[in-house]
């Protein structure tokens, strides 16, 4: 098993026991405080905030 498999397997293990938060129930400030540690260990974790975070503008371009 090289580094990628290892890093594959753990964020399958981690998107199975820490489900992702209902982001569109948060407030903003509560959206922007989310924990970027989770962000960083779950690709499907980041992109649900992400795309949370585009749809309410929160940093307009």
């Amino acid at each position: 098993m090289d580094f990628s498999d290892f890093l594959n397997k753990k964020q399958k293990e981690w998107d199975e026991f820490y489900p992702i938060p209902d982001f569109s129930a948060m407030s903003d400030e509560e959206l922007l405080y989310q924990p970027m540690s989770e962000a960083l260990l779950s690709e499907k974790f980041a992109k649900e905030l992400s795309k949370e975070i585009e749809k309410r503008n929160l940093f307009p371009k």
